[in-house]
């Protein structure tokens, strides 16, 4: 019986689909096991390492091999159409989703260099929009915390320990959409804003919550900054090693925030400014396209973007860093000389022993 209309376009649409797989796509039918096995027959010995020639070899025998499966399923569907047995037909759908399926996976691992013929890896740097956008408002806003922090963190410590703690909050917000997978600004930015700010409303209550997180985060930064480093000269590895790492500077900052806690607040600042300055300079560079951003806020997180110390753009950021620290502590301590004579003429006296917050002596 002749078939119905709508059905014979189906098959020619169908049809069609096989070819322009046929053209447009690699396809290979063998699992993984079967190429080992082919590729054994052939006289390779799986564990020998072969040559490049050799290696061509085997992949265009994979396609050869696609293209014959390819030729098997169109005459299935041929028969199907002709017998008008649907059984048939769901057979060669399925044998060709099988094929498309071992073809992925076996041509993923030939685009990751790992294949027949070996392909040397490249890091492939994604620079940030183009023109005004939400990253660049971040950057300003980083860089104005930057210079706040430099020039009056000590004299501001009332209001500025908040906004040290959104600091952190900010920047944990950011490992944790990295590990999310979160990628566009918006929402990334969103979250970590948050992230800040509950840490910025905690330390309105308990003052010495941000010297624990400080530390931690000294001690996660420091980790993912030698993790940034050792990455960029070894082929990918697994996300989890960075949180792992990562992990492990936390824990050690967390025993470590009675040394924060001593430190100078101006020396605490600085250093905090200093670090966020570069990193500004970093996302300059990384907007002019002469760099990756390896020191920018959101790359320090992104377990794809390394620390290249061979560039003179991320060794001029560190200088950044360093000669901004520096200069903090001096800008604090010549203000915090300048104000400090008017201050101790009306400043009555306080039990220096009984800490902060202690009443007058009687």
């Amino acid at each position: 019986a002749p078939l119905p209309e709508t059905a014979a376009m189906g098959y020619s649409s169908l049809h069609d689909a096989v070819m322009d797989a046929s053209v447009t796509h690699v396809m290979n039918q063998m699992s993984t096991g079967d190429v080992d096995a082919a590729a054994s027959n052939a006289g390779y010995v799986e564990s020998a390492p072969v040559s490049e020639e050799e290696g061509y070899d085997q992949l265009r025998d994979s396609i050869d091999e696609q293209i014959a499966a390819l030729v098997a399923t169109k005459e299935q569907v041929n028969q199907a159409e002709a017998t008008n047995d649907p059984a048939l037909l769901k057979a060669a759908s399925a044998s060709l989703t099988a094929s498309l399926d071992n073809s992925t996976a076996f041509w993923e691992v030939q685009t990751e260099g790992d294949g027949p013929v070996p392909v040397p890896y490249e890091r492939v740097i994604v620079y940030p929009c183009e023109g005004f956008c939400v990253t660049d408002l971040m950057a300003l806003v980083v860089l104005a915390t930057a210079l706040t922090f430099i020039t009056t963190g000590e004299k501001l410590h009332k209001y500025l320990i908040c906004a040290m703690g959104m600091t952190i909050g900010t920047f944990a917000g950011l490992f944790y959409c990295a590990q999310l997978g979160i990628e566009e600004d918006k929402p990334k930015w969103s979250v970590s804003l948050a992230a800040g700010l509950a840490l910025w409303i905690a330390v309105m209550f308990v003052e010495s919550i941000v010297f624990n997180a400080l530390s931690m985060g000294i001690g996660g930064g420091v980790c993912m900054i030698g993790y940034s480093v050792v990455i960029q000269y070894i082929p990918p590895q697994p996300e989890y090693y960075m949180f792992i790492t990562i992990g492990v500077g936390v824990v050690v900052g967390y025993f470590c925030s009675n040394i924060v806690k001593a430190a100078a607040l101006k020396v605490i600042y600085s250093v905090m400014g200093g670090f966020l300055t570069g990193s500004c300079v970093s996302y300059l560079f990384w907007k002019l396209h002469m760099t990756q951003g390896d020191l920018w806020l959101d790359n320090l997180v992104s377990h794809g973007v390394g620390l290249d110390l061979s560039k003179w753009q991320t060794l001029t950021c560190v200088g950044v860093m360093v000669v901004a620290s520096f200069a903090g502590v001096m800008i604090q301590n010549a203000t915090a000389k300048k104000g400090g004579k008017k201050d101790d003429k009306k400043k009555p006296a306080k039990d220096e022993e009984a800490g902060y917050g202690a009443t007058d002596k009687k």
